[in-house]
Parts: structure tokens; sequence; C-alpha cells
């Protein structure tokens, strides 16, 4: 379903002319944002490997390269590929921003299937694999030394099979289904609602943990939390713009400009709406502007779901491409007009179709522009270039409510060679993990400011584990 790849230095970025920032700025703002719980070495490999592993990755495949981001397909291929966010958004420097966004990500289109479908081609072609479909791993078999010598499987007439082997990679997604295991490791994410409801070939429900219960089963150990829920947080009308935001209280609550993913974490924090359908629907703020958002957009961060590219109607022509994708940061008067919540010609129309508490909404708005034409952020400390007034009609409101969850970051741990290692840190000899089954990589939160890395470190260390595996590393 996805397709951006956090990958560094790809022959295709190469030709594309994409440069990354310095290895150590990108490691170190990314344990920052995970409050330096993940093992940068493990950073430190996806930042020097992941380019090569990319190539290596959609080698054989037919696809379109696009120029940049907004460019339009020059050819019929279904399968292209563009960058994310290129060229940059002109004047923005990672350097000042609170959460910076560091460019560089390409992405496959319409998603990566076409370049897993590369790889297995790939693999195939050696006439060295066999691949069995719904078949489910229940059982890691180990022999009288602790080391992995097979698994047991089963189909889908519930027939077994006992595979022998000297190593076993298992690479089997995250738990974000699992409630058992979520309400064990970390409750605190019960809001956010898994947005992968995917089933099997049994018509069971996906992503329930089944490769970390194997592990543990085995003798291998969770890595330490505190486990990190993907909640990308898409926004409304402008995405996650950071302009003016009341909660149900009708209060302004936080500096708005952050990412979706660190909005929800605000979200999670504000008061239910009184409204029984609104509370049902975990609306939690409102996200205010008014009618001069085209020039506005353009100061607003670069990056994964924001907007700040205007098309104006006589050249919506010009871009089908771009228009046609997801969260890719163009926008039109349409696109806006039918996206937005309310709409009103006056603050007080505005603040009585919300539903929010008049006095207390019209002071915070009073009060919010006061701050805007002054400057200076005193209540939040937002940058003033993003201190944007709510005093020019049409005003538009958008709904927020508690965010989706893709994956729930947290899985076994491991050493750089991808072994699972157990509850004393030791090696468990032919058990080795990757993707969302291994730890290590994103810890407390899932940082956005390289979009796709999950991608990226998964697809690096999915094949640093098979090549291991294979070897006997």
């Amino acid at each position: 379903m996805a397709g951006d790849f956090g990958v560094v230095s790809s022959k295709i970025q190469k030709d594309l002319g994409i440069e990354w920032a310095p290895k150590e700025d990108i490691v170190n703002e990314l344990m920052k944002d995970m409050a330096f719980r993940p093992d940068p070495k493990f950073l430190g490999y996806w930042y020097d490997h992941s380019g090569e592993d990319f190539d290596w990755f959609i080698e054989g495949a037919d696809y379109e390269v696009l120029p940049t981001t907004a460019a339009n397909q020059a050819t019929d291929k279904p399968n292209y590929i563009r960058p994310k966010c290129f060229p940059a958004l002109e004047g923005y420097d990672w350097k000042e921003e609170y959460y910076p966004y560091f460019h560089g990500t390409i992405t496959t289109n319409p998603n990566m299937q076409w370049a897993c479908q590369a790889a297995q081609d790939a693999a195939a072609a050696t006439g060295n694999v066999e691949t069995m479909f719904s078949t489910w791993g229940e059982q890691l078999i180990k022999d009288e030394s602790g080391a992995i010598a097979g698994i047991y499987v089963h189909d889908a007439d519930g027939a077994y099979t006992k595979i022998n082997c000297k190593s076993v990679v298992v690479t089997t997604g995250d738990y974000g289904n699992n409630m058992e295991m979520r309400r064990y490791y970390i409750p605190w994410a019960d809001e956010f609602v898994s947005f992968y409801g995917n089933s099997d070939a049994a018509g069971t429900i996906c992503n329930t943990g089944d490769g970390h219960l194997m592990c543990m089963w085995a003798g291998a150990k969770m890595e330490l939390g505190p486990h990190a829920p993907m909640t990308h947080h898409m926004g409304g009308a402008l995405g996650v713009d950071g302009y003016l935001q009341l909660n149900m209280e009708g209060k302004r609550f936080m500096n708005e400009d952050v990412p979706g993913q660190n909005i929800a974490d605000q979200l999670s924090r504000q008061p239910l709406a009184e409204s029984a359908e609104d509370r049902e629907a975990g609306v939690k703020s409102w996200q205010i502007f008014d009618a001069k958002w085209p020039e506005q957009i353009k100061d607003m961060p670069d990056g994964h779901g924001y907007v700040n590219h205007y098309i104006p109607a006589d050249q919506v022509d010009q871009y089908p491409t771009v228009l046609a994708g997801f969260g890719l940061g163009y926008t039109t008067d349409q696109m806006v007009e039918e996206a937005v919540t309310i709409k009103a010609d006056t603050i007080d129309d505005l603040i009585s179709q919300m539903g929010l508490p008049a006095d207390v909404a019209k002071a915070e708005i009073e009060r919010y522009n006061e701050l805007c034409h002054a400057g200076l952020d005193e209540d939040f400390g937002k940058m003033s270039k993003r201190m944007f007034p709510v005093e020019n009609p049409p005003f538009y409101a958008c709904k927020f409510a508690s965010a989706g969850m893709l994956v729930l970051c947290g899985g076994i741990n491991c050493d750089l060679d991808m072994h699972a290692l157990d509850t004393e840190d030791k090696i468990i000899p032919g058990l080795y993990v990757a993707g969302n089954t291994m730890g290590r990589r994103f810890l407390v939160e899932y940082p956005v400011v390289v979009a796709g890395i999950s991608l990226g470190t998964a697809m690096s260390f999915g094949r640093l584990a098979g090549k291991n595996a294979a070897q006997g590393i």
C-alpha cells in the first residue's frame, strides 16, 4: 500500500541531483526525536547502505522516473518513481525548523508492489527459491545446542509441514492488530485504530505479532520500550499546516507548527467533544484559517503532510499527475473548498457552526490575532513567519479527529548482523529478524523528519538479514 522510500544516494537520486543532509545531522536529529532510545549504529547503517540496497531492490523492473514532484508522466508506463518534495520549497532551511524535514525521499507509484515483484522475480530466476503462499509459520524448532533447526508451518487446510533448515529470518510485520500485546506493551495507544485491517488467506486479520511471539517462544527478548506507534495525522483541507487550532473547549492548546505525528500526540490529551456525534468520531480540535491561505501556504513547512503549493484554476490542467496523488503538498481552490468542514462569512458564524463556546473561542481568536500582528507568539512560541491572523473573510474550519495508526514499531532485540538476541543479550544461532519484527530502529515516537524511513530501513535490514542467514554469519 505504501511507496515512500527514505533511502540515501541511490542511482536514481544521484541522477536527479538529490543530495541528503550530512549523516551526522540526520542521525542526531532522528535520535533526538526518539528521545535517544534507538540504536544510532542501525540508523548509521541505513544512511550508508540504503541507496545501494534500493538499486538492488528494483533491478529488472520497468518504470519511468519523474524529474520533480510536480512533473507529469511522459510515458504510458503504469509504474513510476517520483522524488518527494523536490525541489525543496524555496527558502526552506531545515536548520531553523523546530522539526526539520530532510529532503531526498523517492516514491514508488502507484505503490511498492511492482518493486517487490521485481525482487521476487529476480529471486525466482536463480532457480534456488521456493515460495509458499497461504502458509503460516507457527513454531520455531531448536536443536539441543539452542540453535534454530527449522520451523513448523501449516496450510489453509491445517496440514502441517516440518521445514528443516539452519536459519530462519522472521519478517512478519508489526503487532498493531493484536490488542493483548498492545495493551501489554503500549496501553496508551489504545485510541489509535490500525489502518491496516487486511486479512490473510484464512480471513483472519493480519499484523498480529505472530513473528514476535514465535521468536519469544524460542527464547528471544522483546526490546525495551516505549514502543512507537506510527500515527500519521494528515490534517484537513490544508494538511497539517501550522494554522490556528482550537480544542473542543474553544481554547488554543499548542504550537501548531509541528508534524502530524506530533499533532496526534497533543490531540490525545485534549478534552472530548460535547456533541455525541463528534465524540463518537473522535474529534479533538479545529484547524482555522481565512481567505488569504493561497498566499500563505508557501511559508508553511516542507515535508510529510504539509500543503504548500497553490495552483490557480487557470493552471490546473498543467498538473494532472501530482494533483491525482495523495499528500504531495499541491492544492487548488476547488480541492480546499471541497475538503473544508465549515465555511463562514463572519467569525461569529464560524464559531457557531463549530459548536464551540462563543465567548471563549472569540477571545482566543482575538488573542491569536494580536500575537500575529505583534510577530511574537508569547503563548506557545510558534515561528513568527507562520503566524497568520484570522481576519479576512470567508473563514474556514476543518475538524481534526484522533489519528489512525499505520504500524506499531517495536520488535525483537537484535544486533547489527540481524541476529535475534535472548534475554541475556546472547545470539540465538540461526534466528534473524528484520522489518517491523526487529527492534532498535524506532522507539517512543516514529520520526517523520525523514519520509519513508520505515520502508527504507525495512528493505536495507531485510536484505542484510537475508545475506547473513544465507552465509551463516
